[in-house]
This record gives structure tokens, C-alpha cells and sequence, in this order.
């Protein structure tokens, strides 16, 4: 009886480790017990020139990749027109333009409303206490179907 239980939990096993596609948006793995994040998109690469220990600048790529910004230092941070206040954070998306420009806006989830069908490499300024603060990141093409 032993015997036939660790067989079954074997094949459990490899039935489940054959069923996860290996991939960094969590949309595309493909098995039990994922959670509920459904993005097939994510932000990847984020640089921010000089870094700042006050400044945290992630990726939540739930759902579709937006940024998160949290500010814990002593004066407001500007990111591309927006204002974060010292102990403030905020989620933002990219909202791409009629002229082919982009923009960042404020959301209030981490699901993201852009669509790309190729990778996007963006770059946004910023300012803190009058030093100027550059972030890069790519916004990827959907990673699976």
C-alpha cells in the first residue's frame, strides 16, 4: 500500500512539473495554484540613474506590468509631470499617444490597459530636491498566446 502511494505522489509530481510553461509573465504558466495574476506582459530592465536608497522604483507584473513608486524621502518626487509626496507612493501605466509618444498615468490597480505588439524601450525624467532623476525599463510584447 505504501508503495502504491509514493508511485501515485511521483506521478502527481511529474504531471504537475510537465504542465508549468517557464515564462516571466504570469499569465502564460500554465498549471495549478498560479494565484490571480493574469498579465502576459511585463516590465523588465528598470534603471534609475542615481539611485536613490529613499526612492523605490519596481515592477508589478500581475497583471500586464505597471510601475510602483514609493517615496520615502524628505521632498516630492516629480516623474513625468506627476507628483509623488514624501511617504506617498503610486501605480502607473503608460498611455501611448496619436503621435506615437507615451506618457505616464496614474492608475489606481496593477492592471495595466496597454497593448503592444513589440517590445517598448521607454525612458521617463524626473526631479527630487532639484537633482534629475532618469528611468529606462521595457514594456514587453505579449510573452505567450
Amino acid at each position: 500500500m505504501r508503495r502504491n502511494t509514493q508511485l501515485i505522489a511521483i506521478l502527481i509530481i511529474l504531471f504537475l512539473a510537465g504542465c508549468v510553461e517557464d515564462s516571466p509573465a504570469p499569465g502564460c504558466a500554465k498549471g495549478f495554484g498560479m494565484g490571480g495574476c493574469f498579465g502576459k506582459t511585463i516590465i523588465t530592465g528598470i534603471q534609475v540613474e542615481p539611485e536613490m536608497d529613499c526612492l523605490e522604483i519596481d515592477a508589478n507584473n500581475c497583471n500586464g506590468g505597471v510601475l510602483d513608486v514609493r517615496n520615502t524621502c524628505e521632498g516630492t518626487f516629480v516623474l513625468d509631470g506627476n507628483e509623488i509626496g514624501p511617504g506617498d507612493s503610486a501605480t502607473f501605466d503608460i498611455e501611448i499617444m496619436l503621435d506615437g509618444s507615451y506618457r505616464l498615468v496614474e492608475g489606481d490597480s496593477n492592471f495595466s490597459a496597454l497593448e503592444v505588439s513589440e517590445d517598448l524601450p521607454v525612458s521617463f525624467s524626473g526631479s527630487l530636491d532639484g537633482q534629475q532623476v532618469e528611468i529606462r525599463y521595457t514594456r514587453t510584447a505579449p510573452l505567450c498566446e
